[in-house]
């Protein structure tokens, strides 16, 4: 994958651009190299709220491919997967919306949340399981991040245990090219959908 990538960066680079995070391969790459640790924790904390001090002493990346449990389980790989404390992290990157997106996955990050279900824990120690959406589209409507919990139709609360997240790339890439003050936290998305290298340098200014 690692020479793939480098051959692509070289022809992309010629054109001024670099490989756009909206690929998988790039968005894994990224997200979990060690010296982005960084710009991970604050995207993570600019979506969630989640203290960055916590995160910055407990975080650390799982591996992306869910357990197996019978012969006829689909194979089921995340672009993204961090923990902390036992609190689980499933980002992912969608690129292109087809019929079933949503529910491919919300089945992974309900699929890590019942492989972290340890023998002889209680359901009522379960930790919190996130679900970070990129999308590289509008689906549901005109905000920038939308949070969904499990509610009923008075707005009560079932669980707290999980969350699910969209983040709308075409929004803030509308804001920049609007010439829009960005927030911190718009730059840094912004970066995850940005190919252009001098657009990338201004944005990333500061």
């Amino acid at each position: 994958m690692q020479k793939e990538l480098s051959a692509l960066s070289k022809k992309y680079l010629r054109e001024g651009k670099v490989v756009s995070p909206l690929n998988d391969r790039v968005f894994k790459s990224l997200l979990s190299d060690p010296n982005c640790r960084g710009f991970l924790i604050e995207l993570i904390h600019g979506i969630t709220h989640i203290p960055k001090e916590y995160m910055e002493e407990n975080l650390r990346i799982e591996n992306v491919e869910h357990t197996i449990n019978h012969v006829n389980e689909k194979r089921k790989i995340s672009d993204m997967i961090v923990s902390f404390r036992g609190n689980m992290i499933n980002l992912e990157m969608n690129q292109y919306y087809y019929e079933g997106i949503v529910e491919k996955n919300l089945s992974y990050a309900m699929k890590i949340q019942s492989d972290h279900i340890l023998i002889g824990s209680s359901y009522a120690e379960l930790n919190k399981t996130i679900l970070i959406n990129f999308d590289n589209y509008e689906k549901y409507g005109d905000e920038l991040i939308i949070k969904f919990q499990l509610r009923d139709e008075k707005g009560r609360i079932e669980t707290k245990n999980f969350e699910s997240y969209h983040i709308n790339l075409e929004k803030v890439k509308r804001m920049y090219y609007n010439r829009v003050e960005l927030s911190k936290l718009e730059k840094e998305i912004l970066l995850l959908s940005e190919e252009n290298i001098k657009t990338l340098e201004e944005i990333s200014k500061g």
